[in-house]
Formats: C-alpha cells, sequence, structure tokens
C-alpha cells in the first residue's frame, strides 16, 4: 500500500491522509467524498501519527467466544482519541511544506482512465499528420 496526501488543487486546503494500492485505488476513495478532478495528490515515503498517554487508545474486536456467543454483539470500540494524535517528523514536514513532495492532478473523469485529456490526447494522435 502506499500513503498519500491530497490537497485542493486551487486553495491548497488538505483534503486528507489516504493509502491506496495505485492511482486507480486512489481516485476512488477521494470520489467518496468529492470530485477528484478538483484535487492534487503526493504520495509520501513514511511517516506517522503517534498517540499520546499510556492507555491503548484502540481496542480490538474480541475473538469469537464459544462460551459466550452474545460478548461480540455488546461490544463496542473506543472512539479514537486524534487530539492526541503527534505526527511524527516527516509527516509534519509533508503536512506543512510542499518543498520535497510531486504533487500530481487528478483527471477530468467519470473514473479513472476516463479524462478529458486522454480522450482529447488520444483524439490528436489519430489526427496526426504524419511526419
Amino acid at each position: 500500500m502506499k500513503v498519500f496526501l491530497v490537497r485542493n488543487f486551487h486553495d491548497k486546503r488538505l483534503l486528507g491522509l489516504f493509502w491506496a494500492q495505485n492511482n486507480m485505488d486512489l481516485w476512488w476513495e477521494v470520489d467518496g467524498s468529492s470530485d477528484p478532478s478538483n484535487y492534487e495528490y503526493a504520495s509520501i515515503r513514511h511517516g506517522g501519527l503517534y498517540f499520546a498517554g499510556t492507555e491503548p487508545v484502540l481496542d480490538q474486536a474480541p475473538e469469537p467466544d464459544l462460551t459466550d456467543p452474545g460478548a461480540l454483539d455488546e461490544w463496542a470500540p473506543k472512539t479514537i482519541p486524534w487530539q492526541k494524535a503527534t505526527p511524527s517528523e516527516h509527516l509534519w514536514r509533508a503536512l506543512h511544506s510542499n518543498s520535497d513532495l510531486a504533487w500530481r492532478r487528478f483527471p477530468y473523469a467519470d473514473q479513472p482512465g476516463g479524462g478529458v485529456h486522454e480522450v482529447i490526447s488520444a483524439c490528436v494522435k489519430r489526427h496526426r499528420p504524419p511526419a
């Protein structure tokens, strides 16, 4: 999996931190909340979020218990305490500076690979006079 920052192409406001196998999967993730053609993305190589405190931040779902089949029905996960999250140095730099990131804009498209740019490029190639 790759990790991506996605921001608005025009005002550079961060939409979020995403992870996806490839650019097509990333396109679909962004499309779930907004129009990808308004955004650009950059992959980040490493970084992390640390949660302050000594208590566990996340609860894992209990293993199915054969003696108490209703245990999983009563389980509810803790809310993630995002206010305690501290980015690693590399993630902090990536969030606050774009100097070392290669930003790429999503194409205008109804789906990945269906962008206007790709359609026009294909037409130009077909109708280009021979050299």
